[in-house]
């Protein structure tokens, strides 16, 4: 890969921790960090040369819930419930920081305080209602089909439906449902 005459290559050295790890011990001049690494690696000294939390021109989905057509078809009630809890799940989070962190750290077996900050970091990419406006949508596939040079990108709508997620959100608030 190319970028202004300097030639640079990618490597691929595993997860979040491994990249880290690279970097550290100098395998690797850069990485692509994920929290709670990020905070591990802004406490030792590493500059952060691109957010994509903070990065308004990039658009990205960092977690999604994919299934197929026929799920939708033939067990709608049970994909309507996983949705409904995802939905109660971060309204729980975007409310309680503190019951959200200690999940966090009891799920990925570490302290609350490496999770506190790493969630701090991540909670302000977290929509009101687990869905994503048509421009962002239209980023977020710009960004993932401009490697693939793709003329004629897929509709919007084949690729993002946020139907559900929204009818889950909209029930939740008529019937006045708050986290605990």
């Amino acid at each position: 890969m190319s970028d202004g005459g300097r030639k640079v290559t990618i490597l691929a050295v595993g997860s979040g921790t491994e990249r880290y790890i690279a970097l550290k011990t100098s395998i690797v001049d850069a990485a692509v960090l994920s929290s709670p690494v990020t905070l591990t690696a802004k406490q030792e000294g590493y500059r952060e040369l691109f957010s994509f939390f903070t990065d308004k021109e990039y658009a990205d989905i960092p977690v999604a819930t994919f299934t197929r057509d026929d799920m939708l078809q033939t067990n709608a009630a049970l994909v309507e419930r996983f949705v409904r809890a995802q939905v109660k799940g971060l309204l729980y989070m975007r409310a309680n920081r503190d019951g959200a962190a200690s999940a966090l750290a009891r799920a990925l077996k570490s302290k609350e305080s490496e999770t506190g900050p790493a969630f701090d970091e991540i909670r302000p990419t977290m929509t009101e209602d687990g869905t994503i406006t048509l421009d962002e949508q239209r980023k977020a596939l710009e960004y993932l089909l401009s490697p693939a040079q793709q003329k004629d990108p897929p509709r919007l709508e084949r690729i993002y439906d946020f139907t559900l997620a929204r009818k889950a959100y909209q029930e939740l608030q008529a019937r006045g449902w708050k986290p605990e």
